[in-house]
């Protein structure tokens, strides 16, 4: 029952962050047809914003129907593009410092 609740918050999370991508590029698409842009500084031209884009864009499953799966359909590629081994890597290294480490209040 956790998982499933875990799935419906990060599909929603997902839905949300997509549609404001999507939001965002419609704003983009009416100040390249000479509309003047009220915000020019606006996220969407900063580098950073388009990381993310790429990052979300990449998540996406596109051999999926999202109306049979839109979990696999939104979160499928999600997996195969992140890797945790450094953060495993660095967690473990810190608690083997710090099991190996003195401490002040260790009776000698």
């Amino acid at each position: 029952m956790l998982k499933k609740s875990k799935q419906k918050i990060t599909v929603l999370l997902v839905l949300i962050s997509l549609i404001t991508v999507f939001a965002v590029a419609v704003n983009g698409d009416a100040s390249s047809n000479g509309i003047s842009n009220i915000y020019p500084n606006s996220p969407s031209h900063t580098e950073a914003y388009q990381q993310a884009a790429k990052f979300f864009e990449a998540s996406i499953d596109t051999s999926v129907n999202p109306c049979d799966d839109f979990y696999q359909y939104s979160c499928g590629k999600f997996n195969d593009s992140m890797s945790f081994d450094a953060i495993f890597d660095k967690v473990n290294q810190d608690v083997t410092d710090a099991l190996n480490s003195r401490n002040d209040k260790d009776v000698s």
